[in-house]
């Protein structure tokens, strides 16, 4: 996942780059399915989204003809969230760093690509990277002919997983093997027969925003695994659910970021997961990975959860900052286009 790149001293320049320790929301009312998520430290900002479909952004179903609205219901409401995004910066003139992204098309069978990010030099040492940010976004045609479900609308997620591969240096470009994936699940609900129709054919688009460092001392790997069972309980008053403990990090480093994340959902007999809070965060306590679904008056079903993450430790040298953006209420907006409304904070 790293390697030894020996050459002669490079001389560089002081560089800057952000990289991503912590993403989390959790909805203020209720739970939904997944349409949008972004968070990203990128170039002294948070970007942030978290869309749940119609019954966060109140927006009405819009069917083609044909399409029966009672099997293809939307529960137009709005509903905003709690969210953080937890940042670290290096700042080195001993370490190249350099950033980029890379979205592909993600299918129920997953799905890899790859990224050239061009380094001013590489110093000897090791190459590795961690993620800066990600992106998920189902207003992707399904596979296979349309249908009446609108996949922007969202899905009920089954997985959700973004590993770092593997990093080669050639010249002055590093490649980086990205890898993703993406499920969804079924609701057996009569309102929503028209999702149970197709959820086997969704489609997402997922980015990677990724940081390579070249140059670096000693990289160390971690991993975090967490999991929970919540069962169902009462529909109309559901107690909220612990979200996982954090898992003392073996090795705290002057960075501390993402190589990979992967959760599993199961809520009973292929059923998908409506989400109340998700995330995965890097803390002074440790690491976790968090995924809850309680929700008042709507609660459809129980659900658990597996995760496993890599988190690296990286020896490097320079100065780092860290930092969390806190976002009490983080609108679920689109633009004129319908599109996710990406919200920005400073780091």
């Amino acid at each position: 996942m790293w390697m030894w790149w020996l050459v002669a001293c490079v001389s560089l320049p002081e560089q800057q780059a952000e990289y991503l320790r912590g993403a989390y929301f959790n909805w203020n009312g209720f739970n939904h399915r997944v349409s949008a998520v972004q968070f990203a430290a990128n170039e002294g900002q948070a970007e942030m989204v978290v869309i749940g479909g119609t019954s966060t952004t109140l927006t009405p179903a819009d069917l083609d003809d044909g399409c029966d609205p009672g099997i293809c219901l939307e529960f137009p409401f709005i509903d905003n969230s709690v969210a953080r995004l937890g940042w670290g910066r290096l700042t080195s003139d001993t370490v190249a760093l350099g950033t980029g992204s890379v979205e592909f098309d993600v299918p129920r069978a997953g799905a890899s690509s790859t990224l050239d990010i061009e380094l001013d030099g590489v110093p000897g040492g090791e190459v590795t990277a961690i993620l800066t940010g990600f992106g998920l976004n189902t207003d992707r045609p399904l596979a296979g002919e349309a249908a009446c479900y609108r996949p922007e609308y969202g899905w009920h997620p089954r997985r959700i997983a973004l590993s770092i591969d593997d990093v080669t240096v050639s010249g002055k470009t590093a490649t980086v093997a990205v890898r993703a994936a993406f499920e969804a699940g079924a609701t057996f609900e009569a309102e929503r027969v028209c999702i149970d129709e197709v959820f086997e054919r969704a489609v997402a688009a997922m980015r990677l925003d990724v940081l390579v460092l070249a140059g670096v001392d000693v990289v160390t790997a971690q991993t975090i695994t967490a999991a929970a069972d919540y069962p169902f309980g009462d529909q109309v008053n559901p107690k909220p659910q612990e979200e996982a403990e954090p898992t003392p990090l073996s090795n705290v480093a002057p960075v501390n970021g993402w190589q990979s994340v992967d959760f599993a959902f199961d809520a009973g007999d292929g059923r998908g997961a409506y989400l109340r809070s998700f995330g995965f965060e890097i803390t002074e306590a440790g690491a976790a990975g968090i995924a809850t679904n309680f929700s008042p008056g709507t609660q459809l079903s129980g659900m658990s959860y597996t995760f496993e993450g890599t988190v690296l430790a990286i020896e490097a040298d320079g100065a780092v900052q860290t930092g969390t953006v806190a976002v009490e209420e983080l609108p679920a907006e689109l633009d004129g286009d319908d599109n996710p409304e990406v919200q920005t904070f400073p780091l």
